[in-house]
């Protein structure tokens, strides 16, 4: 899956960008529940308002999806190193077709 970094902020917060034309909400919630240890909860989504946000727990770390600009975005308010290997499960994701649209 292709993942966008966003570099890090003077506090240390992080951001990351994935491209809605990669995958669709549901299929990048099913593809973040698949990883081992992450929690993914309070989601919701609007297609009709292009809206669409969740809360992901991984290991301690709390991270929050939503997307300002049509694309996913994934951030990070907190340095912590769960944060990468969380991207990493993400990365190594081979999107198929059909999760494009479904």
């Amino acid at each position: 899956m292709k993942v966008i970094s966003h570099g890090v902020t003077d506090s240390g917060a992080r951001s990351v960008e994935i491209p809605c034309k990669e995958s669709s909400f549901d299929a990048l919630v099913r593809c973040m529940r698949a990883i081992p240890g992450a929690l993914v909860s309070d989601t919701a989504h609007d297609p009709l308002n292009d809206n669409a946000k969740a809360t992901i727990h991984y290991k301690g770390a709390v991270f929050t999806l939503d997307t300002p600009f049509s694309d996913y975005w994934i951030h990070c308010a907190i340095p912590t190193p769960y944060f990468d290997e969380f991207l990493s499960h993400l990365k190594a994701h081979r999107t198929s077709w059909w999760e494009r649209f479904f």
